[in-house]
């Protein structure tokens, strides 16, 4: 999957007030550009030569001037002539003209680039990890999908906790630098607070690993019991389950089972052994009446000791001598 890399590259200079050129480290690493034609320019963005000297200043940044560069250029102004002569009254100028401001300059270039990712449990947690960067070479990056950066949403990247972060994790300012365009890519501005202010320089997995949340979903299908539908489905079920198991326990304890007349074939052929009932009329064709299909038949057992469809409702149904089934006979 794609995942950010950023590569900082650094240009410093002593100030002076005699219009030097601020200048720039351009993408392909080995040439500069001029960032500001002339110093005034720059210190002017800082607060101007007429202020006095603060402790620290937030960086100015802006976009890079190379034509066509996704890149931005960050500059940090940082006194050099110890905390002593520091004042709110000790002009700038004066500090142009003692050589005790020193600017650096910070080239950001970001780019996707496709790498491995693993997902491992390290102390019971998932965690992600990438596979190792791509070592840039010298000159342009040779990444397919340069990221365009605007800070003016983060105001992280625009206050004094940068500059402070400079004076605090110099000499590896680069890699925090680094850590904290690539992080702010990866998650939120609110994670820029929780980096370390020392960074290996060397080894970009000093940051560690990224815990994350898994959250696993099966989709499927089921039932409950919220709607009056499925209510009243459960209701038939449970009680055909239990007819089904009262039926079950009378058998096993009454001990009566037949397998007789479980098949369509032996029903047709107990009814050609049976009377005709005289009371349905002509029904060898053309019922057209769901009443013949509701009367109520039996099995019983004829004077000659044989079996017969009996209609309860046929008239001579009384006077013939009829009786019910022998359990265990065979007929």
């Amino acid at each position: 999957m794609p995942q950010p890399v950023v590569v900082v590259r650094s240009w410093g200079a002593r100030l002076s007030l005699f219009g030097a050129q601020v200048r720039y480290v351009q993408d392909d690493g080995i040439h500069e550009g001029v960032l500001w034609s002339n110093v005034s320019d720059l210190i002017g963005k800082f607060g101007g030569l007429d202020e006095g000297l603060k402790d620290i200043y937030p960086p100015i940044w802006r976009t890079s001037p190379e034509p066509g560069s996704s890149s931005i250029v960050g500059s940090f102004l940082q006194y050099t002539c110890g905390n002593d002569n520091v004042s709110q009254t000790f002009r700038l100028e004066e500090l142009l003209a003692k050589d005790c401001l020193l600017l650096l300059t910070y080239t950001v270039s970001a780019f996707w680039e496709t790498s491995q990712v693993e997902l491992m449990v390290n102390d019971a947690m998932p965690v992600v990890r990438t596979g190792p960067l791509a070592v840039p070479k010298p000159g342009k990056p040779e990444y397919t999908s340069p990221i365009t950066m605007d800070l003016d949403g983060i105001s992280y990247f625009n206050s004094i906790s940068v500059t402070e972060a400079l004076r605090d994790a110099s000499p590896s300012f680069i890699a925090y630098l680094a850590a904290l365009f690539a992080t702010a890519l990866c998650e939120d501005s609110k994670s820029l607070l929780l980096l370390p202010k020392q960074l290996d320089i060397y080894d970009p997995y000093e940051l560690g690993s990224t815990p994350i949340k898994i959250f696993q979903t099966q989709y499927g299908y089921g039932y409950d019991t919220s709607t009056t539908s499925v209510r009243l489905s459960i209701a038939v079920i449970m009680t055909y389950c239990v007819v089904t198991l009262a039926y079950m326990i009378y058998i096993l304890i009454s001990g009566s089972t037949s397998t007789t007349w479980d098949s369509a074939m032996e029903l047709v052929l107990l009814a050609l052994q049976s009377r005709t009932p005289d009371h349905l009329g002509h029904i060898s064709a053309g019922v057209d009446s769901m009443d013949t299909y509701r009367e109520a038949v039996g099995i019983r057992v004829s004077d000659g000791d044989e079996l017969e469809l009996v209609f309860k409702h046929d008239r001579d149904y009384g006077e013939r001598n009829l009786r019910k089934i022998t359990p265990n006979r065979a007929y």
